[in-house]
């Protein structure tokens, strides 16, 4: 059997309690016993060598035997192995070709016998033979024996198509065309259309022309070795995308980002900085000195911390050797800071090289949240963020040739801060990318410690752009905008948006990675236009994001209550799990007292401005830390994002008011009123509305405003069939009775219909929940819960009400109560009403630099003595005097809320 070696790219790790099998086509994180891992390190070297697998396993115990026999298997299965002479033949392309195709052998025996005609009278010409003599592939002078004729310039009939056909190159208005191959030599050179593009000879010049006799290689290379799908390359701006036949480009073409103004502070990088320091060893490092050099730029041999001149030290290092680790980068920019220098590296991540971000001294994103970034929208487990580094493809002539380039873009400072060009080896594509830094990051974006003088809300006027709407602005920020800062598939934030449509109601789900933390957040939208939807999602996914943990100041206090009773809210006041709940054996959290100590956030109180320290797991969902035990439940309920302070915290507030009017119901178990549906309904209600009757629905609405004054509507949904989910809740507060039901409505519709695209509640786990409530863990066992036909008798308390009230009757005068043109005096109005029904709202300023970037504000708004949102039964949170006065018999009234 032949010798074999991992291809190269491939990779086998030891992380966490597994093995991570990487290959170019597929990966897995095998769970296997440490003993896996260490017949592994015995292994890998014999294999780097060359193995053949039937003599690995000679002489070794039959248990090991074993063992290397399931290794190799798992090997084979994701196509990680190679033949050893192939990956290590002497063409310039073997080990490249031995990583990416299908049949290694066979692609590098095309590639060796092929012969490739380069025709036209373009000033290419020269160039393209040149790129493809580098790259091993043999040039004809003619097209009468060659098996691949490229054609430089005008459309039309190529005298004698070779073998695999011809490779046309065209110029146009939106870029080079290169492809994709014809095996008749015709071609018409139209890509969005024949107006769009010309059939002149490709220009040189232009920024796409110094590309393109190095991507017409590729695509030779591609097309030789088996590689081709079907596509062309459109080199536009120094950036490469696929083009289908019909015209579609992938990847899609983003938003660009302002160009960077380079800035000339001392210690900058900037495009006079001429000296330029290339680390690194091999064909690359070598080729990206070369690119430096004829840009007009000093390499100089000089490190940053040399003596000499000031002409002769480097103002920017590149790290340009891609089997450099991730530390290894850390390393090197930490070294080009310190000596005043830029840091650009050059990264092999699998089947790609990555080039930048730029990192100044004074700014910029590091490699660190580079890498951050990356692990979390790989989902990569702790200790796995740097596997995929250091591990490139072997760079081929032309992709060192094309890396140069992009290296020389980077240095020149006109891309924008946090900009990476990754080049795809295998794809042939390049594109750009932009990372953004973490926050907290202590190389480029420290946090200031959280202060009592920072925690300032200062509310100024706003006027309503719609009298009954609560926003300040006509409509949020542009969907192109949005997406330039926040959507990357790369590197996140957000990952990508979902569309969903059910009838006439557009949804769209964001996608959203944040590092550090385990698994996806999504934010969610509802609109009657798709765009719309988006914009929504990628609001409520920066809200999310915002509330998870602190990301715009360092919690700098760390006690118990007991030793800051003078400054900190009592955490009794704002509500505790009952003693029955922490002596479950399912409870997981610590009980508290006052000598618990944990950490606190400076929050401001929206009636008289007092600063008091507040929980930081109350004030962030997600703040959770090894060195405390969190002792008090908290959701994402009470946060809001807005065009301004004010209205994010105007709806932050009718969010808690809306949450509290529900659980006092739920708890309460008196009878709100029934109320008729509102005569004028918005399209989407009445969309909603029929909708659900078609589905077999009842639509019932309650007024469940509380003592705070602001009207409440619960909107619940029940039906008797049985192959249906038996009933939804949802609500709404709002000073306009009829927005706060058409919210509701709107809730609990889409609820039922997201939720009918799946299979009916059911099952042995949901019909024990109704007799142990314990069961009821996360948010989805809430609602699903509610969904049994079993628990339908537990909204009778609510149904027997008696017969529904005339909506604008019941409601008549209410919206003016607090209505008022300026935003900032509604919100006050609520803030009195709040604190008139004993509970004072606080603030937490949730702010991050992207949020301002975008012209938003986030706040997480909580207040002493309302009943607050969670979820799990056990971590309810009823031991409140607001609940006690309505005679709540909790203990007895032990049931589940079914809020969504």
């Amino acid at each position: 059997m032949a010798l074999l070696t991992l291809r190269p790219g491939a990779a086998v790790r030891w992380v966490g309690n597994g093995l991570l099998i990487d290959g170019w086509r597929s990966a897995a994180l095998v769970a296997c016993p440490p003993a896996a891992a260490r017949v592994w390190q015995r292994v890998e070297p014999a294999l780097a060598r060359g193995l053949d697998p039937d003599a690995a396993t000679a002489g070794l115990p039959a248990t090991a035997a074993e063992v290397v026999r399931w290794l190799f298997a798992l090997l084979a299965e994701h196509d990680a192995l190679v033949d050893v002479t192939v990956a290590r033949d002497a063409h310039p392309l073997a080990a490249f070709l031995a990583g990416v195709a299908d049949e290694p052998a066979a692609a590098l025996a095309a590639v060796r016998q092929a012969v490739v005609a380069v025709d036209g009278e373009s000033r290419l010409t020269d160039a393209a033979g040149a790129a493809l003599t580098e790259a091993g592939i043999t040039v004809s002078g003619t097209g009468a024996e060659a098996d691949l004729v490229i054609r430089l310039g005008p459309t039309g009939r190529s005298p004698q198509p070779g073998r695999f056909g011809v490779l046309r190159v065209a110029a146009g208005s939106n870029g080079v065309l290169i492809g994709p191959v014809n095996h008749t030599g015709e071609w018409s050179g139209d890509v969005d259309g024949p107006d769009r593009f010309h059939s002149g000879a490709p220009d040189p010049g232009g920024g796409a022309g110094l590309s393109v006799p190095h991507m017409v290689t590729q695509e030779v290379v591609r097309i030789l070795a088996g590689l081709a799908d079907g596509t062309g390359a459109l080199v536009r701006d120094a950036l490469v995308r696929r083009v289908a036949p019909d015209g579609a480009v992938t990847p899609r073409p983003v938003a660009a980002s302002a160009p960077h103004r380079p800035v000339t502070a001392a210690g900058t990088v900037t495009a006079g900085a001429r000296a330029v320091r290339v680390l690194g060893k091999g064909t690359l490092a070598t080729v990206v000195r070369a690119s430096v050099r004829a840009a007009g730029r000093h390499v100089t041999p000089h490190a940053v911390t040399a003596g000499g001149h000031d002409g002769a030290r480097p103002r920017a290092v590149v790290g340009a050797d891609p089997s450099w680790s991730a530390d290894r980068h850390r390393r090197a920019q930490r070294a080009a800071r310190d000596g005043g220098a830029a840091y650009l590296p050059v990264r092999g991540d699998a089947a790609t090289v990555e080039v930048g971000p730029l990192a100044e001294v004074d700014g910029g994103v590091c490699v660190a949240c580079v890498l951050a970034r990356r692990q979390a929208v790989l989902g990569l487990p702790t200790g796995a963020a740097s596997v995929a580094i250091g591990r490139a493809l072997p760079v081929p002539p032309y992709w060192a040739r094309l890396t140069g380039e992009v290296v020389v873009e980077h240095l020149s400072g006109r891309l924008a801060p946090g900009t990476v060009t990754v080049l795809a080896l295998r794809d042939g594509v390049i594109a750009r990318h932009r990372v953004q830094p973490v926050p907290g990051c202590p190389t480029c974006d420290p946090l200031p410690a959280d202060r009592p003088e920072l925690a300032t809300l200062e509310l100024r006027p706003r006027a309503m752009a719609d009298p009954y709407g609560l926003r300040v602005v006509a409509g949020p920020p542009a969907l192109s905008e949005l997406r330039a800062e926040l959507v990357d598939e790369r590197f996140g934030p957000v990952i990508r948006v979902h569309p969903e449509r059910y009838a006439s109601l557009r949804l769209a789900a964001a996608e959203l990675a944040p590092p550090g933390w385990s698994g996806r957040l999504g934010g969610f939208g509802r609109a009657a236009e798709p765009s719309a939807a988006e914009v929504l999602a990628l609001l409520e996914s920066c809200e999310r994001d915002a509330a998870r943990h602190p990301q715009a100041r360092r919690t700098s206090v760390r006690a118990s209550y007991r030793e800051l009773v003078a400054d900190a809210v009592d955490p009794a006041r704002l509500g505790l799990p009952g003693p029955a709940a922490v002596a479950h054996p399912g409870y997981r959290l610590a009980p508290y007292t006052p000598r618990s100590v944990t950490w606190w956030v400076w929050a401001v109180e929206l009636a008289g401005g007092r600063r008091q320290l507040v929980p930081e797991d109350v004030a962030y969902w997600g703040a959770d830390r090894p060195d405390v035990r969190r002792f008090i439940p908290d959701s994402s309920s009470g946060c809001a994002v807005g065009s301004c302070l004010e209205e994010a915290l105007l709806h932050a507030c009718l969010e808690v008011i809306e949450r509290d009017a529900f659980l006092m119901t739920w708890y309460g178990r008196r009878p709100p009123p029934r109320l008729t549906h509102p005569l004028d309904p918005t399209p989407t209600t009445r969309l909603i509305v029929d909708r659900l009757s078609a589905e077999g629905y009842r639509l019932h609405l309650f007024d469940i405003t509380s003592d705070v004054g602001v009207p409440a509507v619960w909107a619940l949904a029940v039906t008797d069939r049985p192959e249906r989910a038996a009933s939804f809740s949802a609500a709404g507060a709002h000073p306009d009775p009829r927005r706060a039901a058409a919210a509701a409505v709107v809730e609990a519709g889409v609820n039922l219909l997201r939720a009918a695209q799946g299979p009916p509640a059911s099952g042995d786990r949901l019909l024990a929940m109704l007799d142990d409530p314990a069961l009821v863990r996360t948010l989805p066992d809430h609602t699903a819960l509610h969904q049994l036909p079993e628990a339908l008798p537990r909204f009778d308390f609510a149904l027997r009400g008696g017969a529904p009230r005339p909506f604008e009757e019941h409601f008549a005068g209410w919206r003016d109560r607090f209505w008022h043109p300026d935003l900032t005096e509604v919100l006050r109005r609520v803030i009195d009403a709040m604190t008139g029904a004993g509970m004072t709202p606080l603030a937490v300023d949730q702010t991050r630099g992207i949020d301002r970037r975008l012209g938003l504000a986030a706040v997480k708004v909580l207040a002493p003595g309302a009943v607050p949102m969670t979820f799990g039964h056990l971590y309810r949170r009823v031991d409140l005097p607001r609940l006690r006065r309505i005679n709540a018999d909790v203990g007895t009234a032990d049931l589940p809320h079914p809020f969504p």
